[in-house]
Formats: C-alpha cells, sequence, structure tokens
C-alpha cells in the first residue's frame, strides 16, 4: 500500500533506521505473520496522524517499513 511502494527492495541503512533500535530487533526476531503484521499496522497509523515533515512520522514509517520487509521474508506474502 501507500508511500511504501517506492521503498520496497531498497535495504535499510543505518542511518534509515530512526527511532528505537529495540523495536528494529523485536521486529527481526518475530516470524509470527499476525504480530507483525499488527507492528505494521501500528506504524502506518503513527505515521499517519503526524504531519509531513515531523521527525516522528519518519521513525514511524521507518518502523512500518522494516515490519514489511520482515513480512516479507518470513513468507508472511505467499499467495494461499
Amino acid at each position: 500500500g501507500g508511500p511504501l511502494v517506492i521503498a520496497v527492495g531498497l535495504s535499510l541503512g543505518a542511518d534509515e533506521k530512526p527511532g528505537n533500535p529495540d523495536v528494529y530487533r523485536r521486529i527481526e526476531a518475530t516470524t509470527d505473520c499476525a504480530v507483525l503484521q499488527a507492528e505494521f499496522e501500528l506504524a502506518m497509523d503513527h505515521a499517519e496522524r503526524r504531519q509531513p515533515g515531523d521527525p516522528l512520522r519518519k521513525v514511524s514509517l521507518a518502523y512500518a517499513k522494516a515490519a514489511d520487509e520482515r513480512l516479507g521474508e518470513v513468507g508472511c506474502y505467499r499467495a494461499g
């Protein structure tokens, strides 16, 4: 969906992981699709409450991107 489409396939560098490192570690340690989907939706919800240019919006979008990438890595997007 939305603004993440252009970011799909790009790897996150250290400077592209703003915010709390524990959030990224939690996402990367999770293989539960429902948990990852919840992380993604929560991050997107937080991002949508922020104005463009708000640093916290960037953080939330980065969390959402990390969750989205993890969803793909663990096979949550497979058809069937």
